[in-house]
């Protein structure tokens, strides 16, 4: 291992054990993984997931990764690499350029506003970008290990879009929520969700080398067709928010050039 990448190596560990360590300093909740001294609770395990789902599925990934990331970590302690000036340098560049990226992002970001008749107007501009040359359909996807457990999560989803067991299967279950083309899927997936015989919003269970399949149809666009401003709405507002942080972060430096004394020397760059 080079030093170049040994100081990649380790400074992308120590990185990730910082954010991490920040994280798992949120006391509460009972305790989910122990590595030594060091704890993982639910309420750390809350905190690093952020926005995704507490399933199963990406608490015990998480838990794992934490436990593997805790043990390099300490395993670096009792090495001394947290005095390695080649360490504490590269750890020193990134806090400082987070920090710089962060004050850009907030400043950039607050009070854009994207109004309703920009997203209308570029939803016609861009008309032909939503042109659907071939069946697609938007759809909640489990994927199950057993037929008793995909029946029950296929039981719950006919009931509705609601209730109590709906949210405890999404919570529970690996499900994914996407789009997907005709021809994309498993052929006996595909056919049971574009085929001629295709009917119901409910599919499944389907037998896989991979697993049992259970799919909700959310809604189907045929070949031919654009799909809806609502289907492309956040999409769109994404993007025209985007466009105007660009802008603005451009505003942002120039605006700091302007009261700030900034010398450079390119001719005193060794070739």
């Amino acid at each position: 291992m080079n030093h170049n990448t040994k100081l990649l190596f380790y400074l992308t560990l120590l990185v990730t054990i910082t954010v991490l360590g920040c994280a798992v300093k949120k006391p509460g909740g009972r305790v989910v993984a122990r590595v030594g001294k060091s704890v993982l609770t639910q309420n750390n395990l809350e905190h690093i997931l952020g926005d995704r789902a507490l399933s199963k599925n990406n608490a015990a990934k998480t838990v794992f990764q934490w436990v593997n990331d805790e043990l390099l970590y300490q395993a670096a302690l009792k090495q001394g690499l947290q005095h390695d000036k080649s360490i504490q340098d590269a750890i020193d560049h990134f806090r400082r350029e987070l920090l710089g990226r962060t004050y850009l992002e907030t400043a950039m970001t607050s009070g854009i506003y994207v109004a309703q008749s920009a997203i209308n107007a570029a939803y016609e501009k861009n008309l032909e970008n939503f042109y659907l040359p071939i069946d697609e359909a938007r759809i909640n996807h489990f994927i199950v290990e057993d037929r008793t457990t995909a029946r029950r999560i296929r039981r719950i989803l006919i009931r509705g879009r609601s209730g109590a067991d709906r949210k405890e299967i999404f919570a529970t279950y690996p499900v994914e929520t996407v789009t997907v083309k005709r021809g994309s899927l498993l052929p006996p997936i595909d056919e049971a969700l574009f085929g001629l015989n295709s009917r119901g919003t409910v599919i499944g269970p389907i037998s896989t080398d991979f697993g049992y399949h259970v799919i909700e149809v959310l809604k189907r666009y045929k070949e031919g067709s654009y799909r809806d401003l609502d289907d492309v709405f956040d999409e769109l507002r994404h993007q025209l928010f985007q466009n105007h942080a660009s802008l603005k972060s451009i505003k942002i430096l120039d605006s700091l050039r302007s009261v700030t004394d900034v010398v450079i020397n390119l001719e005193n760059i060794n070739q």
